[in-house]
């Protein structure tokens, strides 16, 4: 996964995608994705934020809602780190109960390509790609929520603080080799003769 560095596949993956399925999922799906994960033929992205959430991990929109054959996806997910690379998604979204209220939150191993999943990809300012996604009538077979129906917003809380930790670790050892190689750059550097 790149450079040795906590790069984006490897936190959407690793960090991210394979924590949601360890604490959520089934154990079919554990089973099922995890060694592909472990032996790198399985790339992930997680597509939770959206616009108007605004850094709130509980203000999903995005709606679920069981069909008899499976579930139904509705809603727009914003800034989706290696959206495009992946080959599944999992996709946030309320599970509608049918009381008119929002429901819990439930994820969905969604497949690249599903009908009516759209994607526009960009590239970030600092390098990777991300990308929008726009889910309109995406149909799911039943087994694609991860889990059973306990809501999933606090174990998304609890990966998400994993990943910044994981990143944070990241800063503090490009830091820590920048500030190596500028040390041993300065002892060997030479100027006007000395």
């Amino acid at each position: 996964f790149g450079r040795g560095l906590v790069s984006e596949p490897y936190l959407s993956t690793i960090v991210i995608g394979a924590g949601l399925i360890a604490e959520c999922g089934t154990m079919a799906q554990k089973q099922a994705l995890l060694p592909d994960i472990a032996d790198g033929s399985l790339y992930l992205a997680f597509a939770h934020s959206e616009r108007q959430a605004r850094f709130d991990l509980a203000n999903v929109q995005t709606a679920a809602k069981k069909m008899p054959d499976g579930w139904r996806l509705n809603g727009n997910k914003a800034a989706v780190l290696d959206g495009n690379a992946a080959s599944k998604i999992i996709v946030s979204a309320r599970v509608d109960d049918g009381n008119g209220k929002p429901g819990k939150l439930g994820l969905f191993l969604v497949p690249q390509g599903a009908r009516g999943l759209v994607s526009r990809d960009f590239a970030r300012l600092g390098g990777g790609r991300a990308c929008n996604l726009e889910l309109r009538d995406v149909q799911l077979p039943a087994d694609a929520l991860l889990g059973d129906d306990s809501d999933a917003l606090p174990v998304v809380e609890a990966v998400i603080d994993r990943a910044m930790a994981a990143l944070g670790a990241e800063a503090v050892g490009i830091m820590q080799t920048l500030l190596d190689q500028t040390l041993e750059y300065t002892r060997i550097r030479k100027q006007f003769g000395r």
